[in-house]
């Protein structure tokens, strides 16, 4: 499998850059192990196949990352693809994301592109045991994303409850606005609805791609808590309003429009906060509803699970 840049020879390598505003300027490096997934479902798109999942065949990732002098930077590189799934067909893919937060404001760069997807709930459409493959279905995504928050006396780290990369003192929480831009672009040479589908949408049937420019507006709150012994807990839950302008590409015809959707964001954390050694398990959930044709929605959705180690030297 070639993914869409440069790769090591017996791994695929994904880049991951994060910048991260700190409190301190002590150096911490971490190392960690996780999963990250991205998929894209087709929902109500009709009254017996109420969602298609679509999702891209790539590994597990591994991070190490260092913070010092109040920024940060981390590396992710994938596992091997020998030990993929066959069955799931092959992918390409790109996946850049670069961070800032402070207690006060922080911003989200995001660059993904995936190629090559295919069906989880295969075995719910047309009784099959194998996989419907879509190797052409191109999926990409491109945004920015900020917040400001509303009162932070506390200290509230967003930084903090993911990996630490600012020390987690005392129990704080925060009111953000949030808001930025993002294009999502889907495109295919063939249909991406599996054969056994076809005839019932036809629109969705002749779709070829959609671009989508989104203006996304929204508040969102965040809280940990810490215990006496140094144990924490918490969360950030972001839901926006997302105003799209949308061009759809048929085989024979194209749509200009726009709608209004929904969108959420959901990161979760908790660990063990030490002056040396400090220890957490932290994930997030990203989706995002965008309109599709004749009463059907495209949900992109990205997750993350990870566990990380991190010390932080005097």
């Amino acid at each position: 499998m070639k993914s869409l840049w440069p790769v090591a020879s017996l791994f695929m390598i994904s880049f991951c850059l994060i910048a991260e505003a700190s409190a301190t300027e002590k150096v911490s490096p971490y190392f960690g192990v996780g999963s990250d997934m991205f998929i894209f479902s087709i929902d109500s798109f009709n009254a017996a196949q109420e969602q298609l999942q679509y999702e891209p065949n790539t590994p597990g990732l591994s991070r190490f990352g260092l913070s010092a002098f109040g920024l940060g930077a981390s590396i992710s590189t994938r596992g091997p693809t020998e030990e993929l799934d066959k069955d799931k067909g092959e992918s390409k893919f790109l996946d850049f994301q670069l961070s800032y937060n402070s207690t006060k404001w922080g911003a989200d760069l995001y660059v993904q592109q995936y190629e090559g997807f295919y069906l989880k709930n295969s075995s719910e459409v047309g009784g099959t045991t194998t996989y419907h493959l879509f190797p052409d279905l191109k999926f990409q995504h491109y945004g920015l994303m900020g917040r400001y928050a509303l009162d932070n006396n506390g200290g509230f780290s967003i930084s903090g409850l993911l990996n630490q990369a600012d020390e987690i003192k005392k129990t704080a929480g925060s009111y953000f606005l949030v808001g930025g831009f993002r294009q999502y672009t889907l495109e295919t040479e063939n249909s991406m609805i599996p054969t056994p589908l076809q005839g019932i949408n036809t629109e969705m049937d002749n779709l070829r791609k959609l671009s989508v420019n989104t203006l996304n507006l929204g508040v969102g709150a965040g809280k940990y808590w810490v215990s006496s012994s140094n144990f924490f807990v918490g969360a950030v839950f972001d839901l926006t309003g997302t105003y799209g302008l949308y061009k759809y590409t048929l085989t024979n015809d194209e749509q200009n429009t726009d709608y209004s959707t929904i969108s959420y964001s959901l990161k979760v954390g908790t660990g063990y906060t030490g002056k040396k050694w400090r220890t957490g398990v932290s994930a997030y959930a990203d989706a995002t509803t965008l309109q599709g044709l004749d009463r059907t929605y495209i949900k992109p959705q990205a997750t993350a699970f990870f566990l990380y180690v991190r010390y932080v030297f005097d």
